[in-house]
């Protein structure tokens, strides 16, 4: 089965956690994006939000990790955005 990209609505919390699992294995900085997660009611309302736009490629419900490694962003010194 090929995996989708979708953009988690604010019911589909599983994927949220799942991403920022992934953020942290990827980052290797768990801390950061395990270690103090934003509570639920807070998750909802940002991924309620018109201002925030995450992606996640799954299998089902299930995360595909390399999918992060397929992205890049590359900031110039003035943090614009390339």
């Amino acid at each position: 089965m090929p995996y989708q990209i979708t953009q988690p609505g604010p019911d589909e919390l599983d994927l949220m956690h799942a991403l920022l699992s992934c953020f942290a294995a990827a980052f290797d900085d768990p801390d950061t994006y395990s270690g103090n997660r934003p509570s639920d009611s807070y998750l909802r309302t940002l991924l309620a939000s018109s201002t925030f736009i995450p992606r996640v490629a799954h299998e089902g419900q299930v995360l595909v990790p390399d999918s992060l490694e397929r992205r890049a962003f590359v900031l110039p010194s003035n943090g614009a955005l390339r």
